[in-house]
């Protein structure tokens, strides 16, 4: 009895042993990331892209309050995290939101960071920065009369690239209608060289608005892009222009 009793000890010790010595190989394994979207909350649509090598998860994300947590299964290693807010989805071709030729420029809310994925699971939280100055030109006193109510906006950025949230360059020319209260109204993407001509009317009255930006103070660089009132009187140098600073989502900007 004793006999059968120490060889059952010996047994059991060797399974444990062998138990402690073979470890399941985790590597393959992916990496579950919790994204917290809770700052996204007031954009609407967001497109979230995950990429390595290239692009190993994208989905579509409504930022609604009840959505704050965004999981996905990615493969293990420092990965790179985009959320881009989207109006026209089909302007987004691989990393590359597109301003297709002749289109006015969206109004995009993008940020990036990445995310060590090593692990088991990872955690990120994403925060949504203004990618646009939205503009208004009142242009009423300084045009001729009888010219058109319309303008063509001429930059040298035809999209951005959603990794880095850096412009692609490309010359983009869009023409834009006063509305019914006779001002121009219209989104600028980020502009690295700030570079913004605009053409009036049916002659082309020509307008330095990246000048007259530049000027008074307007920031390109800044986290978050202002925007931007501009008023011309009939005379010249007579322009007056109002910097607004954007003051984040607000609830009743929250679409249901």
């Amino acid at each position: 009895m004793k006999k059968i009793l120490n060889k059952a000890i010996c047994c059991l010790l060797l399974s444990c042993i062998v138990g402690c010595s073979v470890k399941e190989d985790r590597a393959p394994c992916p990496c579950l990331i919790s994204l917290d979207m809770s700052e996204c909350v007031g954009a609407g649509d967001v497109i979230v892209s995950v990429w390595n090598d290239g692009i190993v998860y994208r989905q579509l994300s409504s930022s609604g309050e009840e959505n704050v947590l965004l999981m996905c299964e990615v493969p293990k290693g420092e990965v790179t995290v985009s959320a881009v807010s989207v109006t026209k989805g089909e302007r987004l071709s691989g990393s590359v939101l597109e301003i297709p030729r002749g289109a006015l420029p969206d109004s995009v809310y993008a940020c990036v960071r990445t995310v060590d994925a090593k692990g088991e699971s990872a955690w990120g939280r994403m925060k949504l920065l203004k990618q646009f100055a939205s503009v208004s030109m009142d242009v009423r006193e300084a045009m001729p009369p009888g010219e058109s109510a319309r303008a063509d906006v001429k930059i040298n950025v035809c999209g951005m690239d959603i990794r880095d949230l850096t412009a692609v360059s490309g010359e983009s020319l869009f023409s834009v209608a006063a509305s019914e209260d006779g001002l121009f109204h219209f989104c600028l993407p980020r502009l690295p060289d700030g570079k913004v001509e605009v053409f009036i009317g049916n002659n082309a009255f020509p307008l330095d608005l990246g000048a007259i930006m530049r000027r008074s103070g307007y920031d390109w660089e800044a986290p978050d892009l202002a925007d931007i009132n501009i008023r011309m009187g009939p005379c010249d140098g007579d322009i007056g222009v109002e910097i607004i600073p954007w003051r984040g989502f607000l609830l009743e900007d929250v679409v249901i």
